[in-house]
């Protein structure tokens, strides 16, 4: 897999004033022939730069040729590509661009780009600030417009419904269930850097009442959940209970949560939150907790991921989750990495369980933390899962600074 944004093979390769960004490998890729960009960004992908490439005036996050050639390592997006005001790529490309003083903007406001030429890709228009935040409250209703404080929609879905790229949706505190007018699962899609942000994770609860998941985001790269509790997700047509992600790169943040009682379906992962397909997300300050996988070939009762995930969990608890299985292995009873990337720091696992119905041990996989990838834990406790603390498969497992202790067995397998 290569050149998930762009693949050179032969020939030449000329970019000007373009913006690779959220791509889940390389940005770009050159395989054969030359590559030269000029005034490009790229940003937020998993290697924005493979390959021997003529960088010119260009914003590369990994730090390719930085310090020379006007090449610098910062962007500053806003509203999904435009360039924020103070972006260091404003006026630092080359001049000669017919893009200057033909009314193209990089900018939000529209503003024309009649300087020295900025970096990243040139839009026609200026962001429609209309859609910049949107509202939502117990007390609002579904014909007012959202688009003030005061004149709030009663349901996440309605405002959802309206977003654009980078738009803030603020959640009151309140309830948000299938008896206030919502319908699950709460989908963002295709859009860039969207926020929903409730204002309290103990007192603005979104209850899907087992009518699917509570939230899904499927594709979202760069977007935020934070402040709110998940609960009542019940996902029988695919994988996530209470959020499910996939193809969400670019650090996508699930923050100040509290994700519990979700369930999934027969043979689903991740009751709690299922993370598949390209994505690189960040969950922060969370309690992920009381969450089910039950049937057959269910996996992840907390947190699952996939093989093309990368996942950081940081400052959170994932206690007191469970998946049961009747004929199969049951694994993961807290999380279920199956093939990706997981680090954790200052983190609790605690509390877990896998339950197989015929009552063998032998095929109940990692009660704390089932790991099929690369898992990484540092200043963690694993404690009190009813078997199999740590089981590691293949990949690597690194543990430092952690306590596992009083687990079944602690440690199953070796520790790299």
């Amino acid at each position: 897999e290569r050149g998930d944004g762009v693949y050179g093979a032969a020939g030449s390769l000329v970019m000007e004033n373009c913006t690779l960004a959220h791509n889940y490998g390389q940005g770009l890729y050159r395989a054969g022939g030359t590559a030269a960009l000029t005034n490009c960004i790229l940003w937020a992908n998993g290697d924005d730069v493979a390959g021997v490439v003529a960088l010119v005036n260009c914003a590369i996050e990994d730090g390719d040729n930085a310090g020379t050639n006007g090449n610098i390592a910062a962007a500053g997006f806003e509203y999904g590509y435009y360039l924020a005001t103070n972006s260091p790529c404003v006026d630092a490309g080359t001049n000669g661009t017919v893009l200057v003083g033909g009314g193209y903007t990089t900018r939000a406001d529209g503003g024309a780009d009649n300087g020295v030429v900025d970096m990243g890709y040139h839009y026609t228009n200026g962001f429609d600030l209309t859609w910049a935040d949107m509202y939502v409250a117990a007390d609002g209703t579904n014909t007012n417009s959202g688009l003030t404080a005061g004149a709030p929609k009663r349901s996440i879905g309605a405002a959802l419904a309206l977003a654009r790229d980078g738009s803030l949706v603020h959640v009151a505190a309140g309830d948000y269930g299938t008896n206030y007018f919502e319908a699950f699962p709460l989908a963002i899609t295709d859009l860039n850097g969207v926020q929903l942000i409730g204002a309290n994770m103990t007192n603005t609860i979104v209850n899907a009442g087992r009518s699917g998941a509570a939230i899904r985001a499927i594709p979202a790269p760069g977007g935020v959940i934070g402040g709110m509790t998940l609960t009542g997700g019940g996902n029988s047509v695919g994988n996530g209970g209470g959020v499910s992600l996939a193809y969400c790169p670019g650090d996508f943040t699930i923050a100040t949560c509290i994700i519990s009682n979700n369930q999934t379906g027969d043979g689903q992962y991740g009751a709690g939150t299922a993370i598949d397909g390209d994505s690189s997300v960040i969950i922060s300050n969370c309690l992920i907790q009381g969450n089910l996988a039950p049937g057959d070939n269910s996996c992840g009762g907390g947190i699952s991921l996939g093989s093309r995930v990368s996942l950081t969990v940081v400052e959170s608890a994932v206690a007191s989750n469970k998946t049961v299985s009747w004929h199969n292995t049951a694994a993961g009873g807290g999380i279920y990495n199956s093939g990706g990337v997981l680090v954790m720091r200052n983190c609790i696992v605690a509390h877990n369980r896998c339950q197989y119905g015929g009552g063998n041990d032998t095929y109940e996989h990692g009660h704390g933390i089932y790991s099929s990838g690369a898992t990484f834990l540092d200043s963690c406790t694993v404690a009190g899962n009813f078997n199999k603390g740590l089981h590691y498969v293949n990949g690597m497992l690194s543990v430092s600074n952690s306590l596992v202790w009083d687990n079944g067995d602690d440690i199953v397998a070796g520790v790299g």
